[in-house]
């Protein structure tokens, strides 16, 4: 964890943490106080925002002062509107679960925390929770943990990508040293490994890995699909070389008329699942 000392003050204090030892991705955590007589987005969130969600995940949890059905509050005030204005413009997420209370004192009971995060790193956010410890403060204590098991990285090269110039002359070099002549069928086989595996090695030496990383799980694409899409790609690579399209625009059809199908049924569950106006909220 390495604080960022540029970016705490007396409302503020933010902290880097890398999710995994030797990758690049890092997460910023920030906690804040919103001061009730100062507008929304006070000048040391917005600093914060605009310095780290360009580079970095962030993870903000604030005492807001700011009221709103989103978050489960008892009612909306402008400062709940401003600040919902000011999330929803930069593309925070509201983590908060629940409406038990965030704030506690002896004439009332109210949820004024609030904690946000950017797309990629909110659904790694788990089990939010108001805590039930004692705090020894009006303000409760606000739990969750940080999963990382969740994302997942696919690994490919792009053929589109390699230096073509360098791959032939380093796979040239290699066919340079082979035998000029075949005596049998084992030195044939040999000749076949090493010019498949030079194939490969100049290939692989010339075209960069390409990472995608992902917590999101696509909820409409199944095995079906993949099968169709499978297909569809096949006969478009026939279609190319026989110059006969009709069954690759059939095979095109259906793999939409599929996919279409998977999104509304996804769509359908999705909708059935939200029972309650917060979580209606939350859909943009």
């Amino acid at each position: 964890m390495l604080p960022l000392w540029h970016l705490c003050s007396r409302d503020l204090a933010a902290a880097k943490l890398a999710l995994k030892e030797g990758t690049h991705k890092e997460v910023t955590f920030a906690s804040g106080y919103l001061p009730y007589k100062q507008a929304i987005p006070t000048a040391a969130l917005r600093k914060m925002v605009d310095r780290q969600a360009e580079k970095d995940e962030i993870v903000v949890s604030m005492h807001a002062n700011a009221h709103l059905r989103l978050w489960e509050s008892t009612n909306t005030n402008q400062r709940g509107e401003s600040l919902l204005e000011y999330l929803l413009g930069h593309d925070l997420e509201v983590l908060n679960k629940g409406s038990k209370a965030t704030f506690v004192n002896r004439v009332r009971a109210e949820v004024i925390d609030v904690t946000v995060a950017t797309r990629q790193v909110g659904p790694m956010i788990k089990n939010w929770h108001v805590s039930d410890e004692v705090s020894c403060s009006d303000n409760r204590y606000i739990r969750y943990d940080l999963t990382i098991c969740d994302m997942t990285e696919t690994v490919y090269r792009n053929p589109k990508m390699t230096n073509w110039a360098t791959y032939c002359t380093q796979l040239e070099e290699v066919v340079k040293s082979c035998p000029g002549t075949i005596r049998n069928t084992w030195q044939l086989e040999c000749l076949n490994t090493s010019l498949t595996d030079a194939i490969i090695g100049s290939y692989t030496d010339n075209n960069r890995i390409c990472r995608i990383q992902t917590n999101r799980a696509t909820t409409w694409w199944n095995e079906e699909l993949a099968r169709l899409r499978g297909l569809t790609r096949r006969l478009f690579n026939t279609a190319k070389r026989t110059g006969c399209w009709d069954t690759y625009k059939s095979a095109l059809t259906d793999y939409n008329r599929a996919v279409r199908k998977a999104k509304r049924g996804a769509w359908r569950r999705f909708c059935n699942d939200v029972n309650d106006a917060p979580s209606t909220f939350r859909i943009n």
